[in-house]
């Protein structure tokens, strides 16, 4: 078999994967969200980005911007444009790290935090959307995957980051 045809077959078979269920997982996000206008009620209209922005934030409030933007694959000027109309949406507000000042990171604002509550169902949907005929132990399988996945890509990236730096 050519080399070229089995690396494209064999190899790149699974990114393209990852990469289409992410990209439908963001589609039904939208569909949902623009179905659905009671997930949101009278709080702004969100994009999958801002969605997805706030559960990060639920994980880790707090977290610097840059570390937004390398999460959701958004360079920093998008990840810029993003948090300024959640600002002005008043869901969520940065601050200047005390540690180092070219550091701004990003809080959750008291109205983000009812969106959130309110949103808990529709995230509930949205896992069993995405896991619908998977056992359970399929699920767990898969979320080892992904957690060494990153762990790959970030022992990768620190390390070209290293290199870049010296």
């Amino acid at each position: 078999m050519d080399e070229k045809k089995l690396y494209t077959e064999k190899k790149e078979r699974p990114f393209h994967a990852l990469k289409q269920a992410s990209t439908l997982a963001h589609l039904i996000m939208r569909r949902l969200l623009e179905s659905n206008p009671a997930l949101t009620g009278d709080f702004p209209k969100l994009t999958p980005v801002q969605v997805m922005v706030l559960r990060h934030l639920v994980l880790e409030d707090g977290i610097p911007q840059n570390r937004l933007a390398e999460i959701t694959g958004k360079d920093n000027p998008g990840m810029t444009r993003i948090l300024d109309n959640m600002e002005k949406q008043e869901i969520i507000y940065r601050q200047r790290s005390i540690e180092d000042r070219r550091v701004s990171n990003v809080f959750l604002t008291p109205k983000a935090e009812a969106m959130i509550q309110r949103m808990e169902p529709f995230f509930d949907e949205l896992i069993t959307i995405a896991f619908r005929d998977f056992s359970e132990e399929e699920i767990i399988l898969f979320a080892s995957m992904c957690k060494r996945i990153r762990k790959n890509c970030q022992s990768e990236i620190n390390r070209i980051d290293k290199n870049r730096n010296s």
